[in-house]
């Protein structure tokens, strides 16, 4: 049994989207940097971040369903993860914050208050009730940090009561089960969700849980806790969209072949780093030139290509970045022939000669 003198010391480990599952699935004590030095125990954590939603939806929907059913993660969303309003907790959290305003004492004293009231977690390992405590004071120094009344605010007492809400029940059952030797609880956050669920998304983290973010709509879960300094995973799929309900069962992937390559065709249409564009695409892009630099050789061969396959052509950012020639050609060349030829096929703007 820990005692509460140990420390837990975590570790972001190196992922890769080929890689995060399988570090997930592997033990504690098996995975890089743990190690027992003293009272510290080092911990290996996964946090990824997976935004947007990849061209077959189905196959996505798919492997969600098997991250929660078959490898074990915990579902949290918005339709799980709800606020639960109980009166008696939330005028002795306010009471809390309030006393200690008044008195100007720290933040580590909100927190033991909170912990004399019952309304922090509890487990049978020591070590998790004081990562708890630990986690709850960084995220209420962010909080302070990140808001611009800090604690003063109305808004303070109901996302703490929102994250010690949710702690004390629909997570209690896994965070009491915490062993930092074993396994740490793994969590999956997926769809849409608030600041609260943010705060409790980075107080999961600093206790030492991992944790995993789908968001389809393309935002991310995790931003904050990032901000914050952890190395955080994040995989960027290309479309977005409105997140659906958390499937309940295996889609049936009945797509033809015929309409897979039309999503890819339409895909590759509206693409920005692609050479095909549809009509009227660019309309919205800000123009910003580029005079390439060519040799005499070069010149007339760059000339000749439309402006997208010239070299360090680009779209970006709502950028389009258009590669243009001026060039000044004194002399005449010694094969006249050659020269007068290339000299009438220079397009008017393009090339000067003299």
């Amino acid at each position: 049994m820990y005692s509460s003198e140990y420390h837990i010391v975590k570790h972001a480990l190196p992922l890769t989207d080929g890689n995060w599952l399988s570090m997930l699935k592997t033990p504690a004590h098996e995975r890089p940097s743990f190690k027992k030095d003293g009272n510290f125990i080092h911990i290996g954590q996964v946090a990824a971040s997976f935004t947007g939603i990849p061209h077959d939806e189905d196959e996505y929907y798919n492997q969600l369903y098997d991250y929660v059913h078959s490898h074990d993660l915990i579902l949290l969303s918005e339709e799980i993860v709800v606020s639960r309003l109980e009166a008696a907790r939330m005028l002795t959290i306010q009471k809390a914050v309030s006393t200690c305003q008044k008195r100007n004492v720290s933040i580590k004293d909100i927190v033991l208050i909170l912990e004399e009231k019952d309304l922090l977690l509890k487990s049978d390992h020591p070590i998790i009730n004081r990562q708890v405590k630990l986690a709850l004071m960084e995220m209420l120094n962010l909080y302070s940090k990140n808001e611009d009344v800090g604690l003063a605010g109305e808004s303070s007492v109901n996302i703490l009561d929102d994250v010690l809400g949710w702690t004390l029940g629909q997570l209690g059952q896994h965070l009491g089960k915490a062993d930092p030797e074993k396994k740490m609880p793994a969590f999956l956050w997926y769809g849409n969700y608030t600041k609260s669920h943010q705060y409790l998304l980075f107080l999961l983290l600093e206790i030492g849980c991992d944790v995993i973010s789908f968001t389809p709509a393309g935002n991310d879960a995790l931003e904050m806790a990032a901000q914050e300094g952890f190395r955080c995973f994040l995989h960027e799929y290309p479309e977005k969209q409105d997140p659906e309900r958390f499937p309940t069962e295996h889609r049936n992937n009945s797509a033809t072949v015929a309409y897979q390559a039309s999503k890819e065709i339409e895909n590759i249409l509206t693409d920005a780093g692609r050479l095909l564009y549809k009509r009227w695409q660019l309309r919205d892009y800000v123009p910003s030139v580029i005079t390439l630099k060519t040799t005499y050789e070069e010149l007339f061969l760059v000339a000749e290509e439309k402006a997208m396959v010239r070299p360090y052509f680009e779209m970006k950012d709502k950028t389009v970045r258009v590669p243009a020639l001026f060039a000044k050609i004194n002399g005449v060349s010694n094969k006249r022939r050659e020269y007068w030829k290339l000299s009438s096929a220079c397009s008017p703007g393009e090339c000067t000669t003299r």
